[in-house]
């Protein structure tokens, strides 16, 4: 009986590893590539390195581009392409609410759940 626990807990682990998707998979199809917010389009974009970075376009005109992670110093991109779509809302809500410019902190990229 002492044998059998370790095995039973072995085979559920190896299960439990097996079983679903890649979490960043799973991430990257559940977030909207692109969407309207009044006057602005906003869209996830390939980066460097495989990973992301957004694009906001108002009234069909770029208005930003933004392919390295905001606020922090980096070159890099969005470790996935819900965090490039989070701060582009940030962003967009910023912009909607007079708060010019719409800069990013790290402080709010922790508040998003942001990953690079």
């Amino acid at each position: 009986m002492k044998y059998i626990i370790p095995y039973m807990f072995f085979a559920g682990l190896l299960l439990l590893g097996c079983s679903g998707e890649n979490t960043k998979e799973a991430a990257h199809k559940e977030v909207p590539t692109q969407e309207t917010i009044g006057d602005y389009t906003l869209s996830v974009v390939p980066s460097s390195e495989d990973t992301y970075g957004y694009v906001i376009l108002k009234n069909q005109r770029l208005f930003i581009e933004q392919l390295q992670v905001p606020g922090i110093r980096t070159e890099q991109g969005f470790a996935n392409a819900q965090s490039a779509m989070s701060v582009a809302r940030h962003v967009v809500w910023k912009m909607d609410h007079n708060i010019l410019p719409p800069t990013i902190t790290k402080r709010e990229l922790d508040s998003l759940g942001v990953t690079w």
